[in-house]
C-alpha cells in the first residue's frame, strides 16, 4: 500500500518537472524568436 503512494508521489513530481521543463523549453524558443525579430 505504501509502496503505491510513493510511486504515485514520484509520477506527480515527474510530470510536473516535465512540465515545467517544456514551459521552459517553449519560453525559450518564444524569446529566441522575438530576439531574431527585433534584431531585423
Amino acid at each position: 500500500m505504501i509502496d503505491t503512494v510513493v510511486q504515485e508521489r514520484r509520477i506527480k513530481g515527474w510530470s510536473r518537472a516535465r512540465k515545467e521543463a517544456l514551459f521552459a523549453l517553449t519560453h525559450e524558443k518564444l524569446t529566441a524568436l522575438l530576439e531574431r525579430s527585433k534584431a531585423r
